[in-house]
């Protein structure tokens, strides 16, 4: 992906970003848009305004995405929701891949990040288990979350899976149910049809029943503000 404006700054290669999203320039998304997230934004924001002559700082985003193609779906997602809330409000966002979080200390410097976020931001391939470095980040940041529950906070599941795939019944949405239910957090689950394609293998063990889901762990559809977009 070519940040080609200057106010775009590349932080390093593994992808940790800060975007300023003041300017136009080409979507790299062509999804619809994800309207709830500009409304928690909103709500956001008015939840913290004061009365001050100062500016107000931006949001800030933690992000955390699986490979490039998952990147280039969160990039435009967040360039959307940051077009729609340009009148509000600048947005901050620091990214690493899963490959990043292999390293500890990567691991607990996004954790500390992640822990202080607005939001926090996942794309991830529905089909698969997050790795285990993935699950050691998500769960150090819930654990800090945890002991302040009230602080406003989202977490944006970005799910990219083949045309048929029953994203509801996906590992990927089931751990992030739970981390978002642990720590009280308001959880918006956006799906991506692509080209992946899962193993048939892989296929052939969904189940066809939402009792694959253990009782204790299985998703909450009213804790789910919003799943997609017209739903």
């Amino acid at each position: 992906m070519v940040l080609a404006n200057p106010r775009m700054a590349l932080f390093s290669g593994d992808g940790r970003y800060e975007i300023s999203f003041e300017v136009n320039r080409q979507r790299i998304y062509d999804e619809e848009l994800f309207m709830e997230t500009p409304r928690f934004i909103t709500s956001r924001l008015a939840a913290r305004t004061a009365l001050t002559t100062q500016e107000d700082p931006p949001l800030k985003i933690a992000g955390l995405y699986a490979d490039a193609s998952s990147q280039t779906a969160a990039m435009g997602l967040l360039h959307d929701v940051a077009r729609n809330c340009s009148a509000l409000c600048k947005l901050r966002s620091d990214w690493w891949s899963f490959d990043a979080l292999q390293a500890a200390q990567e691991r607990e410097a996004a954790a500390r990040v992640a822990a202080d976020a607005d939001m926090i931001w996942c794309a991830a391939n529905a089909c698969e288990n997050l790795p285990e470095c993935a699950r050691m980040w998500a769960n150090s940041w819930t654990a800090c979350r945890t002991c302040r529950k009230g602080s406003e906070c989202a977490l944006v599941a970005l799910l990219r899976c083949p045309a048929g795939y029953i994203v509801e019944r996906s590992p990927s949405w089931m751990f992030l149910s739970r981390m978002a239910s642990a720590a009280g957090m308001e959880l918006f689950v956006q799906r991506v049809d692509c080209d992946c394609h899962a193993s048939a293998s892989a296929l052939s063990q969904l189940p066809l029943h939402n009792d694959w889901f253990p009782l204790e762990s299985r998703p909450d559809r009213n804790q789910v503000r919003w799943y997609g977009i017209n739903e």
